[in-house]
């Protein structure tokens, strides 16, 4: 397991764990949640000129990797010929019999067989095409649910399966290409975005839950299932050792698993730390920026590689010989903080989750938030830094709406999106819009420290954060802690 925490580098890491495996004479599945993240690894193997294939439909694929697809390499491939030859055989003696031109009783029978046979010569044929290209494919990619189709049913067995954004991923769309390789290598960050999950579990994680066993015969037996209900979900990591000691001859009985707990964390669980690595240095972030989320999520593991960390802004060449006044926009500093509190920017609610009724769970947006951010914007690109290097992320759907309505047509090279959609992704500056401002401390998504960790480690030279102290306080010890953080170490600024 590579444990890769934001900006270590993981993605290099795997890259260069498959060349070494190339140079075994290993063969490789390379695996992602979903068909952006395979393009990436892609892209970064194409360089190498190593021998690959991309399974998948095309539409999916980026089209400057459509050459190495199943589908482009099946189609130039020598014995594709013969092949074609047999497809249009079969589909000229086909038109034949459509259209009456094959006479006499005996000949259309006769014709048929040929038919026949020539559909079995076309299918052996086109399988021997497919075995060919997969047998000589140093390195496949797919999707985890692209492993489980028919061009890898059959296949000889891989010998490593490496699966990139595991933390991402359901446990079972993992286990279908795990079933089909030898060793298994998983790369994600657990403290990260985890799978997607729409349906939730009737219980809490820490209630007991009931195994699944088959149906006791004996009395012994029944004694075993009962010991087996009571087993904790929440003491996931001693699970198997106490199924093995209370039924050692039942090996089979699992607990149920909530869907958001990963593959890569449930290995954890069973076998510990043992068989993960952690990479822990980063690569991406000024120092200041990576304080708080190395001590509050990696137990202060994480450190800044030299060239980056003490890196800012005035660094920039297009900053650098701008004659602007730079201390308005306080280009050195790598950690700004806007505190709305005391100036009643509250929080609204999408009118469109209002007419649903969905007063609870609606998208909130800030307008004051909004005025705020795109003047921050206005003034760093005065200053000389390009909009292309401004990213702008927020929680909620809703900001992120009033936001490109607010700064795309002035800025279109501004990134602007929800916390959702930046994992992997870095820019020269990022600001972070909180959104939540209120007098009862409700905050929402920013409860989720997982997703807080993504959206405060975008950043590279600097992150400005805009909320309301006060609310996020209330939020949970974990906000509190951090809006303690940033009054003692970042520029503290106020709305102007």
């Amino acid at each position: 397991l590579i444990h890769g925490p934001p900006g270590t580098g993981k993605s290099y890491t795997l890259i260069e764990i498959i060349r070494q495996l190339i140079n075994q004479d290993k063969r490789i599945l390379v695996c992602g949640s979903s068909n952006l993240a395979v393009d990436n690894i892609l892209e970064r193997l194409s360089v190498y000129n190593i021998p690959v294939t991309r399974l998948g439909h095309p539409a999916r694929i980026l089209n400057n990797l459509q050459t190495q697809t199943l589908e482009y390499q099946t189609s130039h491939s020598h014995q594709n010929e013969i092949v074609k030859d047999v497809k249009k055989e079969l589909e000229d003696l086909m038109k034949d019999l459509k259209d009456g031109r094959i006479k006499g009783k005996l000949k259309r029978k006769n014709a048929w067989n040929e038919v026949k046979e020539l559909r079995k010569e076309h299918r052996k044929r086109s399988i021997g095409v497919l075995n060919s290209l997969m047998t000589r494919a140093k390195v496949v990619l797919c999707t985890l649910h692209g492993a489980g189709g028919r061009q890898l049913q059959h296949q000889k067995e891989f010998d490593v399966c490496v699966i990139d954004e595991s933390t991402q991923a359901l446990e079972p769309s993992c286990l279908i290409p795990v079933l089909k390789a030898k060793k298994l290598i998983l790369a994600g960050d657990p403290l990260q975005l985890p799978p997607t999950v729409l349906a939730r579990p009737g219980q809490k994680k820490k209630e007991r839950m009931k195994i699944i066993p088959k149906e006791p015969k004996t009395k012994k037996e029944k004694e075993i299932s009962d010991k087996l209900a009571e087993v904790n979900i929440s003491e996931h990591g001693n699970a198997a050792s106490k199924i093995s000691r209370v039924a050692p001859t039942q090996p089979t009985l699992k607990p149920l698993k909530s869907l958001e707990e990963s593959l890569f964390e449930r290995l954890i669980g069973i076998h510990g730390n043992s068989i993960k690595c952690l990479l822990s240095v980063q690569y991406r972030m000024h120092d200041m920026i990576m304080k708080y989320p190395s001590e509050a999520m990696y137990n202060s593991k994480l450190t800044a590689y030299e060239a980056v960390s003490k890196r800012t802004l005035m660094e920039l060449p297009n900053v650098a010989d701008n004659d602007t006044e730079k201390d308005e926009v306080e280009l050195s500093s790598p950690l700004v903080f806007i505190d709305t509190d005391g100036y009643d920017f509250f929080e609204r609610i999408d009118s469109e989750e209002l007419k649903k009724g969905a007063v609870e769970e609606g998208s909130k947006y800030n307008e004051n938030e909004v005025e705020i951010i795109k003047r921050k914007v206005q003034d760093l690109v005065h200053a000389g830094v390009r909009d292309s290097q401004i990213a702008i992320i927020t929680p909620y759907q809703a900001q992120v709406g009033h936001l490109n309505n607010a700064v795309k047509p002035q800025f279109p090279g501004c990134e602007i999106g929800s916390v959702d959609g930046v994992q992997g992704r870095e820019q020269e500056v990022v600001i972070m819009s909180l959104v939540r401002s209120n007098e009862t401390g409700e905050v929402g998504f920013l409860k989720e420290e997982r997703r807080l960790n993504v959206a405060m480690t975008r950043a590279k030279r600097q992150l400005i954060i805009v909320g309301n102290s006060a609310t996020i306080k209330r939020g949970s010890n974990y906000l509190k802690k951090w809006m303690d953080f940033l009054e003692s170490n970042a520029d503290i600024q106020v709305p102007e």
